[in-house]
């Protein structure tokens, strides 16, 4: 399963908001019969709407959803606006109120909801840091569900990539290019090999702790400097030359500046891989929960637009039945891939109580080694 229990937000709830929010959800459902005569909610919660599960469902919340007239996107996706614009498009009389940030979206939320200010209705974000459990968010029963790779109560996911090294093909070539993580640990990579600072690179190091072990990471310390970049950041460096060689580079990098571009950019099929997806969510308070689910099934509909993205995007699609990479590399088999997911229980169970423990290991581990050391 995917939901994990990180080191979450706990909020209050005003009162005044939540009556607010009711009224809301009530005046919408009573203006949208479904197919059997009856609302969309008999109890008027955000629950009972989202959740509802007629034949009719994508007509009878687009309907519900032109009542409503907008709904409210908190993102880290970077082209999220791309996204909005053809959702928008697909849906006519639905406005979406977007807020993209990659740094302060979880701060902004924290301190809206501590205000007693439920202002976002959907939440989307790769780079974790809110518990999706029923303090914040609704309790999903999607119909899309089945068709996930890990479905999830609270979240589904919508994009991901598999994490591997990256590597200016021009600087490393031929006998020089990793193709196992212990090679990493080899003196000849001193200077050449650089970890960046993203929210997502403890993770990869205690993913490589748990496959390789402890004295593996304490020696890859001794050849991998951190940048202070974010990994898109490093990427650029990488194309450019400027740096050999990054590790948490994306599998999504390699589709759309490798195969797309033609960029010197080549990435290592390591075994075992680490992958992460994001997930998208629903407020419990959400003020426009008819939007709310019509984005996130819109987002989750198999070979609608997740599909478009690994289309579009190179993104992994979040669904079981399609290969984890969305293109070829030549000479490997993408279909025998040994991936593990970031929030594999796997990981942590037996060693942590939490994932949230495991999580503060592992950013205390790359601090210690990375940062500090």
């Amino acid at each position: 399963m995917r939901r994990i229990s990180r080191r979450g937000i706990r909020v209050t709830v005003g009162a005044g908001m939540v009556v607010a929010v009711i009224a809301s959800v009530s005046a919408c459902s009573s203006n949208t019969p479904g197919s059997d005569g009856g609302t969309a909610s008999a109890g008027n919660s955000v629950a009972d709407i989202v959740n509802y599960s007629g034949s009719d469902r994508e007509q009878h919340l687009y309907q519900c959803a032109q009542a409503e007239g907008q709904v409210t996107f908190y993102t880290s996706y970077s082209k999220a606006q791309d996204a909005v614009n053809a959702f928008e498009k697909d849906y006519p009389g639905v406005k979406v109120n977007l807020f993209q940030s990659a740094t302060d979206l979880v701060t902004r939320i924290n301190q809206e909801e501590q205000a007693g200010q439920h202002n976002f209705d959907v939440y989307d974000d790769i780079l974790g840091g809110l518990t999706r459990d029923n303090n914040l968010f609704v309790e999903l029963d999607s119909p899309n569900q089945a068709d996930m790779r890990t479905p999830d109560k609270y979240e589904m996911e919508t994009r991901g990539s598999v994490l591997s090294v990256g590597y200016n093909t021009n600087e490393i070539t031929g006998s020089e290019v990793p193709t196992d993580w212990k090679d990493l640990i080899d003196p000849k990579y001193a200077g050449k090999l650089f970890v960046n600072t993203a929210p997502s690179m403890p993770a990869l190091i205690g993913f490589l702790a748990h496959v390789e072990g402890s004295d593996y990471v304490t020696a890859l310390a001794k050849n991998a400097k951190a940048q202070q970049l974010a990994s898109s950041g490093q990427r650029d460096q990488i194309i450019s030359g400027e740096t050999p060689m990054g590790m948490l580079q994306s599998s999504a990098y390699y589709g759309l500046y490798t195969l797309d571009q033609g960029a010197p950019f080549g990435w290592s099929v390591m075994s075992p891989m680490m992958s992460e997806f994001a997930g998208i969510s629903i407020s419990k308070n959400a003020a426009h929960p008819c939007a709310a689910a019509l984005l996130t099934d819109w987002f989750t509909t198999k070979g609608g637009t997740a599909a478009q993205l690994a289309t579009t995007q190179r993104f992994s699609s979040p669904f079981k039945d399609d290969p984890i990479l969305p293109f070829t590399i030549p000479g490997v088999d993408t279909s025998k891939l040994d991936i593990i997911d970031k929030l594999d229980p796997s990981l942590w169970q037996g060693k942590y109580d939490s994932y949230a423990g495991y999580e503060q290991a592992n950013e205390e581990l790359f601090s210690q080694l990375f940062l500090n050391g």
